[in-house]
């Protein structure tokens, strides 16, 4: 069966309507799983963070145990773990507390100061630092800019 230029046109039109369809559905195809896999990618990714937050809050609760064990060393552990975790100005509060009241004023006076420059809008945060920070002052060694100049 001979087909003369009309039909090979009107061939090659619907071949390429096929093909346009084709190339229609496999975009649609990779998109869909692009969005599949950024959704999954994103649930997994709160799973963790959920996890992680769960795990912080169980380290601040074995802090607060050793606070009022006063166990004030391995609360400060806890309560750094807590913080280092899942961020969060009553993690950093209570670890400064604890290195304060363990005597580790070096420590104690490094997360004040953070948790000034932190948490600089919270109120108790600032607060609590400033305190330590003034309290932590009559035990710190405070050297001149000029000595830290290299001659």
């Amino acid at each position: 069966m001979w087909t003369g230029p009309a039909n090979r046109s009107a061939l090659n039109a619907t071949q390429y309507a096929s093909c346009n369809v084709s190339r229609i559905a496999v975009t649609a195809c990779v998109a869909v799983a692009l969005a599949l896999f950024a959704h999954v990618g994103s649930a997994r990714a709160q799973e963790g963070d959920a996890r992680q937050r769960q795990a912080a809050a169980e380290a601040y609760d074995q802090g607060t145990a050793a606070y009022v064990a006063r166990d004030y060393q391995k609360a400060a552990q806890w309560f750094e773990t807590a913080n280092r975790l899942s961020p969060a100005a009553p993690a950093l509060i209570q670890s400064t507390r604890s290195h304060y009241k363990a005597g580790n004023l070096p420590r104690a006076a490094t997360l004040a100061l953070q948790l000034t420059i932190t948490y600089a809008s919270e109120p108790t945060a600032v607060e609590v630092g400033e305190n330590l920070l003034d309290d932590a002052a009559p035990h710190s060694t405070k050297l001149p800019l000029s000595s830290c100049a290299s001659t």
